[in-house]
C-alpha cells in the first residue's frame, strides 16, 4: 500500500469499516513499522496512527519507541510494552516526537460478539454488556511497568504471536498497514485466538471499575452520546453548534456538554476542533491545497483560528507541518 492509497483511505474518510476479514471470526490484528526521519520542529508532533473510528474495540499495542495515544480527551504517554484500550466509536490517533529510529505498534480490533455463544450467555450478561453500556471502564492504559497489568499485556502478546507478520517486517515500509493472517503452523489458530482474547477480557475485566455516574446518565445517555458523536465524525466540516448537537439527541444545551464530558473526557468543542485538526493532516500531507482552503474543508471558519487550534495540538503551524513531512518523505525514499 502506498502513503497515497493509506491516506486515500484514511485521511477525510476516517470511519473504518469491518477492518477484520470475515464475519464469522470478527477479529484482525495489524502491525505498523514507522521510520522517523523528521524535520519537524523540535517539540512537534509527527503523527504515526491517523485520527479514526470504528464499531470494534480496539487494543493498541506499542513493541518499539515512544509515543502519545490520544482518546477520549485523554494523552496516554507511552513506552515499549504498554498498551491502551480504546471503546467503540470513539475517535482515536497517535502521536510521537521522537525525531529518529522507529515507532512499531499492534492493533488488535474486534467486535465482542466473538467470546460470546448467545444474548443470554452468562459471559454476555455479566461480563460484556456491562462494559459495552459503560457501566464498567477497562483500562485503559496498561503499562509494562506495573504488576498488576502483567497478565493483560501477556495475554494480548500470545493474541499477536498467533498472527503472521514474516512478510511484513521484510519489507519493512512505512503507511503500509497490513492486515496480518493467522499463523498457519499452530494448529486450531482460531482457537487458540479466541482462548487469548477471552485471557485478556477477563484480566482486563478484573481490573475494571464500575463507572458511578452510569447510575445518573444512565445506558438511554450513554447511546445518546455516542450517536452525537457520530454526528461530529459525520459532519464536521459543516457549521456545528452547541444547540445544533444537543437538540439532535434531545438534550438541553448545559445537560448535554456534562453528560458529553462525563463519556468523552473532553467538552463538545475541544473534541470537535482536535478532530478537525486530525482530519486537516492528510490534506497537509497529501495535497497542493493551500491554507486557508484546508480550514475550510475541514469545518474552521477563518485560517487564523485554525493556525491557533493547530498550534495547541500538533505544538508547530500547519506550514511547518507540511514541510516537515514532505521533507521526511523524500528523506525516505
Amino acid at each position: 500500500m502506498t502513503k497515497q492509497d493509506y491516506y486515500r483511505q484514511s485521511g477525510m474518510a476516517t470511519r473504518e469499516y469491518r477492518p477484520y476479514q470475515t464475519d464469522t471470526f470478527p477479529l484482525s490484528v495489524h502491525k505498523t513499522i514507522f521510520r522517523l526521519d523528521s524535520t519537524l520542529p523540535q517539540g512537534a508532533r509527527c503523527n504515526v496512527l491517523y485520527a479514526h473510528w470504528h464499531e470494534e474495540v480496539d487494543i493498541f499495542y506499542l513493541e518499539k519507541g515512544s509515543c502519545v495515544y490520544c482518546v477520549a480527551g485523554h494523552e496516554y504517554h507511552l513506552q515499549a510494552g504498554d498498551a491502551v484500550w480504546t471503546p467503540p466509536r470513539l475517535a482515536h490517533w497517535a502521536y510521537t516526537t521522537q525525531r529518529e529510529g522507529e515507532v512499531v505498534f499492534y492493533g488488535v480490533v474486534f467486535e465482542p460478539s466473538i467470546l460470546v455463544f448467545s444474548l443470554n450467555d452468562v459471559v454476555n450478561t455479566q461480563y460484556v454488556m456491562p462494559v459495552l453500556m459503560g457501566e464498567r471502564m477497562m483500562g485503559p492504559h496498561f503499562s509494562a511497568g506495573e504488576p498488576q497489568h502483567q497478565p493483560v499485556l501477556q495475554a494480548l502478546r500470545k493474541i499477536i504471536a498467533l498472527y503472521d507478520s514474516t512478510e511484513y517486517d521484510r519489507v519493512r515500509q512505512n503507511y503500509l498497514v497490513p492486515r496480518l493472517e493467522p499463523r498457519q503452523d499452530a494448529p486450531c489458530v482460531e482457537m487458540k485466538i479466541r482462548a487469548a482474547l477471552t485471557e485478556l477480557w477477563a484480566e482486563s475485566f478484573a481490573l475494571s471499575q464500575e463507572r458511578k455516574n452510569r447510575r445518573r446518565t444512565g445506558a438511554d445517555n450513554f447511546e445518546r452520546i455516542q450517536r452525537a458523536l457520530e454526528y461530529i465524525h459525520q459532519h464536521y466540516r459543516e457549521l456545528i453548534t452547541l444547540e445544533k448537537l444537543a437538540s439532535s439527541i434531545f438534550m438541553s444545551r448545559e445537560y448535554f456538554t456534562r453528560v458529553f464530558k462525563e463519556y468523552t473526557g473532553s467538552s463538545p468543542f475541544e473534541y470537535l476542533n482536535e478532530y478537525r485538526v486530525q482530519a486537516s493532516l492528510s490534506l497537509l500531507e497529501n495535497s497542493l491545497l493551500n491554507i486557508s482552503d484546508i480550514a475550510a474543508q475541514c469545518g474552521f471558519n477563518h485560517a487564523s483560528y485554525y493556525n491557533k487550534r493547530f498550534m495547541e495540538y500538533m505544538k508547530c503551524t500547519p506550514t511547518d507541518y507540511r514541510y516537515g513531512r514532505y521533507r521526511a518523505e523524500e528523506l525516505m525514499e
